[in-house]
Formats: C-alpha cells, structure tokens, sequence
C-alpha cells in the first residue's frame, strides 16, 4: 500500500510538490514533500527488517536434506513462538542439524511488514553451536 500511495504522488513531486486537488480534497505542497521520493524509496529495507541474535535454542518442526532452502522450519524460543520457515546459511549443512529436535546457534529473523507492523517470517541459521 506504500508504494502505490507512492505512486500517487510521483507526478506532483516532479513538479515540485505541488498541491494535489481530488474528490474536493485538496492535498497541500507541505504534505506532498514528506512522501519519499522513488529514488528514496527501496522496497527491500522499507518491507523487510533483519534482526540478529546469538545462542538461540530452535525448535526443529521441519528438515529435508535435500532442500536446505525451503525444506526446514522451526521455532525460535525466547524470539517468537510462531513456527518459521527457516533457511540454512553457510557454514551450516544439513548434517549438522540432521534428525535433531532442537539445536543451539546464531539466527538472523527476516521480519516482513504487514498491516500489525513487522512480523517474523523466516529464519536464517548462521551458526550451530555445541550442545554439550
């Protein structure tokens, strides 16, 4: 919805943010200013937030050793207690979480926007830590 709100005001920020007059509603220049501009504007780091956290216990609830990408799924405990999809990350292989209920390690949670704010949508395991 932001980026077609966006979309809207394009034509009138080329022309200098001027005012915007539609149904009998007039948009003034001043409002029209503080729409990002295009340029200014990035889907990616407006609609997705990454946040890092260390020595996170996941709760395994999906693997498939074949498909480190889409196969796998968990639940961060401490983090969120929705369940994730979750992608594995370089260094880690699906050997090293293979048939386990739950591991130890470091995640990124890829938050995306929605219309409650971000919420977490998936999970990327950087790192396995021991579980001695």
């Amino acid at each position: 919805m932001a980026k077609a709100v966006q979309g809207f005001f394009i034509p009138s920020q080329r022309e200098g943010g001027v005012p915007i007059l539609f149904d009998r509603e007039r948009v003034e220049s001043e409002v029209v200013k503080q729409i990002p501009y295009a340029e200014e504007f990035s889907a990616k780091e407006d609609f997705e937030r990454y946040d890092s956290y260390d020595d996170v216990t996941l709760e395994i609830h999906a693997q498939d050793k074949d498909k480190i990408n889409t196969g796998w799924a968990a639940v961060p405990k401490g983090v969120t207690e929705s369940r994730l999809r979750m992608k594995l990350v370089d260094p880690v292989t699906a050997h090293d979480i293979w048939t386990k209920d739950t591991v130890r390690g470091d995640i990124t949670i890829v938050s995306k926007l929605t219309s409650d704010g971000y919420t977490p949508a998936e999970i990327h395991l950087t790192a396995v830590r021991n579980s001695d």
